[in-house]
């Protein structure tokens, strides 16, 4: 069976409903493409990619990838409120390959959803996974890593469902009330 691995991709800040990695420089752009061509160079894993809030169209986003994966990814430059789910529902593996993010909403979706997700243990995306329990940490930037993390849990359903459940479990009680109030009494404490 073909797996289906679910990743961002980068995109100008014009709306907050995109999944997106964080970052407007055009040197930060290439690096992320950089690092989703590497790791998919790399990974011996047969999959599906699904790579969502480009902001830029496949051709742009396939001019320096090699041939030999295009045919198995799929670019959604930009998407409409709503059609999250959809994509996380096509989803095996939710990849964010992100330097930079305060508490990214593409990532608590995937989450929600029950999806095994895999990002940067860096920012806000540390502070919700716990790796090997809820999802799974890679160092910003390490393609190697990165990939082998897709490719162990790509073939290991059973990893695959534990940190999908795990981690869906983990943001049951984030609701707007609940980190509203986490908020406020942080802001108490300190004052």
């Amino acid at each position: 069976m073909i797996k289906n691995c679910a990743s961002t991709g980068t995109s100008n800040a014009y709306d907050s409903w995109h999944l997106k990695v964080h970052g407007n420089e055009a040197t930060t752009e290439v690096q992320l493409q950089d690092w989703h061509r590497n790791a998919l160079e790399l990974s011996p894993v047969v999959a599906n990619w699904l790579i969502v809030g480009t902001g830029v169209g496949r051709e742009e986003i396939f001019s320096r990838w090699p041939e030999a994966i295009r045919p198995f990814v799929e670019v959604v430059p930009r998407f409409v409120k709503g059609s999250e789910e959809e994509f996380l529902r096509r989803a095996s593996v939710f990849v964010l390959p992100s330097f930079f993010e305060g508490q990214p909403l593409a990532l608590l979706q995937a989450m929600e959803a029950g999806r095994c997700c895999i990002t940067t243990n860096c920012c806000g995306q540390r502070d919700l996974i716990e790796h090997g329990f809820n999802g799974l940490l890679h160092m910003p930037g390490d393609a190697h890593q990165l990939a082998s993390l897709i490719e162990k849990c790509l073939a290991d359903k059973n990893l695959m469902t534990k940190l999908g459940r795990n981690g869906r479990k983990s943001v049951q009680s984030r609701s707007w009330e609940n980190v509203s109030s986490e908020v406020v009494d942080s802001i108490e404490r300190v004052m």
